[in-house]
């Protein structure tokens, strides 16, 4: 029983350390992104992640059901290890970590808006927008530049993109136009966090 116990506290720890850390990563646009493509042998990481949070669902679903000789602390343990795990991935597709990001920093961000820089020429590419020093790392901005069809972006990162020599740029975007960034537009998207702020990834791979 003892060794039941112990192996359900390990468990726990491990995902609640694994969750902080998807939680503090998922907070800034591409930083998450960044880590996983940075990864020595990328190729295996998000079928690693898949198999890790799968493997630990599955034992803390067995354990917490009811068996002969398992004791309540233990179910308990498992209980908690679950309901961590579906609540951190149901704050990552809700966009939470991001929003109390852009809680902490919208202020200061909204004073570059007046003054992004912008062309009246279609021209794009991971080099746009004027260089900007924003934050501490890793939480930083290293871009920002108005589009011309309307909308101004702050880079918060880029990574390869992994399809090819292409670079992927992620951020927040103040009341941008839904069809593209300064940095790309290819592969464009935008989540809506909170009032004129989304957040944008791009990918011209």
């Amino acid at each position: 029983m003892q060794t039941l116990r112990q192996n359900a506290r390990l468990a726990f720890l491990a995902n609640l350390v694994g969750c902080i850390c998807f939680l503090v990563l998922g907070a800034w646009p591409g930083l998450l992104e960044s880590v996983l493509l940075g990864f020595p042998l990328f190729c295996a990481a998000p079928p690693a992640l898949g198999f890790w949070f799968l493997a630990f669902l599955w034992l803390g679903i067995r354990d917490i059901a009811p068996y002969p000789g398992t004791e309540v602390e233990h179910r308990w343990w498992s209980l908690a290890s679950v309901t961590m795990m579906l609540a951190t991935v149901g704050l990552m597709e809700l966009n939470v970590p991001p929003q109390v990001a852009l809680w902490y920093c919208s202020r200061e961000l909204e004073g570059f808006v007046a003054a992004a820089p912008t062309d009246d020429v279609p021209r794009f590419g991971p080099t746009r927008g004027a260089r900007i020093q924003f934050g501490r790392w890793p939480y930083t901005v290293d871009r920002y530049s108005a589009d011309f069809r309307g909308g101004v972006f702050f880079r918060t990162g880029s990574s390869w993109s992994g399809s090819g020599p292409y670079e992927a740029s992620y951020g927040f975007a103040f009341r941008p136009n839904g069809k593209g960034s300064p940095f790309g537009s290819r592969h464009y998207s935008q989540r809506h966090l909170s009032g004129d702020w989304y957040v944008f990834s791009e990918s011209d791979g």
